[in-house]
């Protein structure tokens, strides 16, 4: 038993550089990032317009960014979004995907899922993909930041969610960004968005090294495997919701995943490999584009077997 558990993590170690490894991101010839935070006119949106009771405000941070933050209720409403409306349209077809540096979600049991969408001009139906903020600590006195990628492959037409005069049927073009929203969707509780940078960028690492360990408080098994509950029950509350809110879901659960990978103590070699092949396959399906549905019904199963087989205390 000895010699195999030495074997796993030997194996486990190397697999983990390797991911550095293959993560780094090299240096671009000729296409730069693109910074979107720059030419917007920056605005909220609350629920309040559908008679909900959610709270939010939107500012500028201290160094460079904006801060949104407040309180999300969902009792008749659960909606609250950050808005940068360009002053001139943006091509970005030719970038891999979007890099936010964010603040780690220091609230709450499991990761924060945002909506990410892309506004094109006239009646077209936007883009959207998620990400979430990975549950994180305080580093000194700040709290610590992370750094994550949107790839554009992943984003999907919103669609009928949107019908109804509000979109005609086709699709944000790439090459044409008018504006950009960020939103919090039906996760009841206070919500705290620093966004630091969003730009597009021509490349994105192949395992996400900018997601952070599990917080010092949540590195023991016992510990971790209530982290992946709660994660899989925030997903399964926003995967009922639609294909948009799917995409959360799948943010919520594919981040969990990583930061289960990421600390050692959080579970066993065995189960940290299975937990970064379900991530990585997720990550696989999203690019290709993949209906969220169906992603996240595969990466709730595997979680599911990961508890079951590895976390049976």
């Amino acid at each position: 038993y000895t010699q195999t558990r030495a074997a796993w993590e030997y194996i486990d170690a190397v697999q983990l550089k390797g991911d550095e490894c293959a993560s780094t991101t090299r240096p671009t010839v000729g296409r730069q990032p693109v910074d979107l935070l720059a030419n917007s006119r920056l605005s909220s949106q609350l629920d309040r317009v559908m008679g909900g009771r959610s709270t939010g405000a939107a500012s500028l941070l201290l160094s460079s960014g904006y801060l949104f933050a407040g309180f999300l209720e969902t009792a008749g409403g659960g909606f609250a979004y950050l808005r940068l409306s360009r002053t001139s349209t943006i091509d970005i077809s030719r970038y891999a995907a979007i890099e936010l540096v964010v603040d780690v979600h220091a609230q709450g049991q499991t990761p924060l899922a945002f909506q990410l969408e892309l506004i094109g001009s006239g009646r077209s139906c936007s883009l959207v993909s998620s990400f979430a903020l990975p549950l994180g600590d305080y580093r000194n006195t700040q709290l610590a930041k992370a750094t994550l990628h949107a790839p554009l492959a992943a984003f999907q037409p919103k669609g009928p969610w949107w019908a109804g005069g509000r979109c005609s049927g086709s699709s944000t073009s790439l090459r044409s960004i008018s504006a950009i929203q960020i939103g919090n969707y039906y996760q009841r509780g206070s919500y705290r968005l620093a966004l630091h940078s969003m730009r597009a960028v021509d490349s994105a690492p192949r395992a996400p090294v900018g997601i952070p360990k599990l917080p010092l408080d949540k590195r023991g098994r016992q510990e971790a495997a209530n982290f992946l509950r709660a994660a899989l029950s925030r997903a399964e509350g926003l995967r009922g919701k639609g294909s948009p809110e799917a995409s959360m879901a799948v943010a919520v659960l594919e981040t969990s995943a990583w930061q289960v990978v990421r600390t050692d103590r959080a579970a066993t070699s065995s189960a940290r490999q299975a937990l970064r092949e379900a991530a990585d396959a997720a990550a696989k399906l999203r690019s290709e584009g993949q209906s969220p549905e169906r992603i996240v019904t595969d990466l709730q199963a595997k979680i599911k077997e990961v508890l079951r087989v590895d976390y049976a205390f």
